[in-house]
């Protein structure tokens, strides 16, 4: 792939992949059930790209500082333990695998927050 984006196939025939194409939102974000310390996220599924991957960054603080970022293949995405009566903060982006190493990124979804409550 070069700069702009371009990947050049095995039979030399060029596909371009336009971060425009790559971007994402978060549809929903809620917690799954009183007793779980677990998040459901869905994603606005790309269906334009093939191989389409997903990223999911959360943490505590908006700012989304000592964040985690995890991978994905799917738009539904279930975050598993999360510290009760906390919130939590996350982002999303789009990227796809672009051969030899390179990827291309979408841009960063919005802040959405969610709360998880205390186990009862």
């Amino acid at each position: 792939i070069d700069d702009s984006g371009e990947k050049i196939t095995q039979n030399n025939t060029k596909i371009t992949i336009k971060k425009a194409s790559l971007k994402t939102s978060i549809k929903s974000a809620t917690k799954k059930s009183r007793k779980a310390k677990k998040a459901k996220i869905v994603l606005k599924k790309i269906t334009k790209v093939k191989g389409v991957r997903y990223q999911i960054k959360y943490a505590e603080n908006k700012k989304l500082k000592k964040a985690k970022i995890r991978t994905y293949k799917k738009n539904r995405i279930t975050l598993k333990r999360l510290r009760p009566n906390k919130r939590y903060y996350m982002k999303a982006r789009a990227y796809v695998n672009a051969g030899k190493g390179k990827k291309v990124y979408g841009k960063w979804t919005k802040c959405k927050q969610i709360k998880v409550k205390k186990k009862k």
